[in-house]
């Protein structure tokens, strides 16, 4: 998971910036190895050299140079990943970087604002949280991607107090709702699984996201089916399995598992989305199937997805689907048909 972001974020740039140069370093690219081992807070003279450094870098970024920009980018962060490197340099580095790189979060420039952001979402210290919110939002999803990857290591981190990942949370929330594009859902989804006490807004999410792919019945699943899979993954591997959560688990995966089947039955999707409703199919089901062994539900639960599946007889599976929601509507389940609802086809949905 890991390489494939970190492969698509190196895609965003590429087109981004044209191309990555690869240029030998110079001198100057690079800080005095005894800075980043000092175990002590810099001097004077010491930061006015990082300092240079830094605005060196920045100005190279600014300008035209493909080459130097992707140099002057990797110059930025290479600092962060040095062997050797103290904590005592990694904060102050991370503060410094931050303070200089944040007036270009605003940037007019589109390239320039993705290359900032690609930085950010190296730099794991808590000072680089506003800039990085703004990321979040910009117009482009070539900076909201990074963006995301960068929240994704605030999380990780660890400096984090849990009143700054509430706070995240609620905003990752809002953006995930908001976005429209898949490649970029995906990161958001991961930052907020990041948390540990992510598990109810994460379903919360998942449930909102049904309107955006009733809307758009040809957006790909696959953010969604890899959060459904962690947050089923994680109940299923708990020491204590709470009742309402297990609930919450089992109404956004018959929801899924209705829509995906839905659009399997109605609409004209490519091949690849095709897939990705199908594990979205295979993801709701077990979950809905782990769901009802934990609450202990009584009764059989539907037989013969696979076979569906492997027929391509989606009305059969929407079939399935709706016996799922039959079984929620009992106990222990007890769901309203309200709450198990879908919204309305779209009505730009191509039909079969």
């Amino acid at each position: 998971m890991i390489a494939n972001r970190w492969a698509c974020l190196t895609s965003v740039c590429f087109l981004a910036i044209s191309c990555f140069g690869v240029a030998a370093a110079s001198a100057q690219d690079r800080l005095a190895p005894g800075v980043v081992t000092n175990p002590n807070s810099w001097t004077p003279a010491e930061r006015s050299a990082v300092s240079g450094f830094i605005n060196g870098q920045i100005q190279t970024i600014l300008s035209d140079d493909v080459e130097a920009v992707s140099r002057a980018r990797r110059n930025l962060a290479d600092p962060l990943d040095t062997q050797g490197a103290t904590e005592s340099f990694l904060r102050q580095y991370s503060q410094l970087l931050t303070e200089r790189l944040t007036p270009l979060v605003e940037n007019d420039d589109l390239k320039t604002r993705i290359n900032t952001m690609v930085i950010f979402s190296r730099i794991g210290h808590p000072d680089a949280l506003d800039p990085i919110e703004r990321g979040l939002t910009d117009p482009s999803p070539g900076v909201r991607y990074p963006a995301a990857l960068a929240m994704n290591n605030q999380i990780d981190g660890g400096e984090l107090t849990n009143n700054q990942i509430e706070k995240i949370l609620d905003l990752l929330k809002n953006q995930i709702v908001a976005e429209k594009d898949a490649f970029v859902v995906a990161p958001l989804l991961e930052a907020m699984l990041a948390a540990d006490q992510s598990g109810a807004r994460v379903i919360d999410v998942l449930n909102d996201r049904v309107a955006i792919h009733a809307e758009q019945p040809g957006t790909s699943y696959s953010p969604e089916n890899a959060a459904l899979q962690l947050a089923f993954s994680r109940l299923f591997t708990a020491a204590q399995r709470p009742q309402e959560q297990v609930r919450s688990l089992a109404k956004v995966s018959a929801r899924y598992l209705q829509l995906a089947a839905r659009q399997l039955a109605e609409a004209d999707l490519s091949t690849e989305n095709n897939r990705s409703h199908i594990e979205a199919v295979r993801v709701a089901a077990s979950s809905l199937e782990f769901a009802h062994t934990a609450l202990r539900a009584r009764g059989l639960t539907p037989q013969g997805l696979g076979t569906m599946i492997d027929q391509e007889n989606w009305v059969g599976l929407r079939d399935i689907a709706q016996e799922w929601v039959e079984i929620l509507k009992q106990d222990p389940f007890n769901f309203t048909d309200q709450d198990l609802a879908l919204p309305p086809a779209s009505p730009q949905a191509a039909r079969r």
